[in-house]
């Protein structure tokens, strides 16, 4: 990826009047392309807005990009003064990403708070649906929800007509009001980084466009305590983009994901009606194949509680969940407490199918044992063996959440397994006790015999 002087521009700042309330709109220069960036809500909840929000919005693509970033408008000097911390976290969970120096037209007081309320952002997933039904004293009891429309992409009106329904029964079901903004944001962005490195940054985003609303809003927590790990929303990177007069907090980490299932299950079960995780298609179900949809409904089917969430298909694909491999601690950490549960209540083949992914993550492929010595060789093995389980990092691509957590992973398991730490960005030798091996081999074998 391009390193150089030159910087991301954001320029040609205007409030727009739409139909459905204000547009915030910049033109972001980055290299020799030009992107529109919009920003929308109801006039009662952005009309007041200033550039803060570009900052989130092109604070990691400009870190991508080796590049600095200019913006060409009014922006919180809170949030100035702590980018440098900012920058100095994410370069810690990928190496590749260089801070950023920032400047504005303008950096400006933040005025009095406006706003009044504590507001949580909801998209019908597991985090945000236990989010804004549990009961809470930290930070407030929610007073408010924010939805964006627009945060999927792909999804044609039909479905984000339907999204934007369900998640209206959902705000009914806990008795709190909703809020409903737009962007664009991740045509921008999806090309740099995957949205698990930067869903953090951008939702802070939504709510610097809202805080003329609300006092406090609430991202969604992923993790409990023990399983946080790198990556693009973290309790401690999430507050930081906070002004003077909004608060930007990071949910608690008390529960993880799967206890955050089984609760909502023994509590709140008419939720899981509306639960939707999947982002691979463009439909108002979920598919039930791709990671999120294995992982949550083998989190449900634990919990007993796969039925009540008709969303998903109703039975769980578990030969497509022995495909799945985990790069990383964190993923493997989401995994963990879901096989603990299964052992609990006797479902040996779920137990059996999440140790089968564990062993077969484990012990490293052909590829990745003599992979990168030689480009012939890279090419051959990829004749022979297919695509890779893991895709590497690519700087010209995507930072992801993955790339997050293979570095933290990486820095980990040399120390564990051989008191080594190695240069930044070499992947620890596999040194696997033979029973690590035989247990692969034999999980492999089952699996084809499958």
């Amino acid at each position: 990826m391009p390193v150089g002087s030159c910087a991301v521009r954001v320029s040609g700042i205007a409030k727009v009047e739409v139909d459905e309330g204000i547009e915030w709109r910049a033109t972001v220069q980055v290299a020799d392309e030009s992107h529109e960036l919009r920003f929308g809500a109801p006039a009662e909840l952005a009309s007041h807005a200033d550039a803060s929000m570009f900052v989130a919005a092109c604070f990691l693509p400009a870190m991508a990009w080796g590049q600095d970033l200019e913006i060409d408008g009014p922006v919180s000097a809170h949030l100035l003064a702590r980018l440098p911390i900012l920058g100095r976290h994410y370069s810690t969970m990928d190496p590749g990403l260089r801070p950023p120096e920032v400047t504005a037209a303008e950096a400006v007081d933040d005025p009095e708070p406006t706003g009044h309320g504590t507001a949580c952002l909801l998209s019908r997933g597991v985090d945000s649906t236990y989010s804004v039904a549990v009961d809470r004293v930290e930070p407030a009891p929610l007073d408010h929800l924010l939805y964006c429309r627009t945060l999927e992409p792909h999804h044609d009106p039909e479905v984000s007509d339907a999204e934007l329904a369900a998640t209206r029964r959902v705000a009914d079901r806990v008795g709190l009001p909703l809020h409903v903004a737009w962007t664009n944001l991740r045509t921008f962005t999806d090309p740099m980084f995957g949205w698990s490195a930067m869903h953090g940054a951008g939702l802070s985003a939504l709510g610097l466009l809202v805080r003329q609303r609300f006092d406090t809003l609430v991202i969604p927590s992923a993790y409990d305590l023990p399983g946080t790990t790198s990556t693009g929303s973290h309790p401690s990177l999430d507050p930081l983009w906070s002004t003077a007069d909004f608060r930007i907090f990071h949910d608690l980490t008390d529960r993880g994901r799967h206890a955050k299932v089984a609760w909502l299950a023994e509590h709140r079960p008419e939720l899981l009606a509306e639960l939707k995780v999947c982002y691979s298609d463009n439909a108002s179900a979920n598919c039930g194949q791709c990671h999120k949809c294995l992982l949550t409904m083998s989190s449900l089917r634990a919990a007993g509680a796969l039925h009540l969430a008709p969303l998903f298909p109703s039975e769980l694909d578990l030969e497509a969940l022995r495909r799945q491999r985990l790069p990383g601690l964190g993923l493997r950490g989401l995994w963990l407490p879901i096989l603990f549960a299964a052992r609990e209540v006797g479902d040996d083949d779920l137990a059996a199918a999440i140790e089968d992914v564990f062993r077969l993550t484990a012990v490293p492929t052909l590829r990745e044992l003599v992979g990168g010595r030689s480009r012939s060789l890279d090419r051959l093995l990829g004749r022979v063996a297919g695509p890779a389980r893991f895709a590497p990092y690519d700087p010209e691509r995507a930072t992801t959440f993955e790339t997050f957590d293979r570095v933290a992973t990486d820095r980990l398991l040399p120390m564990v397994r051989h008191g080594e730490v190695p240069p930044p960005g070499q992947p620890p030798r596999p040194g696997l006790r033979p029973s690590t091996v035989v247990a692969s081999i034999e999980a492999s074998l089952r699996h084809r015999r499958r």
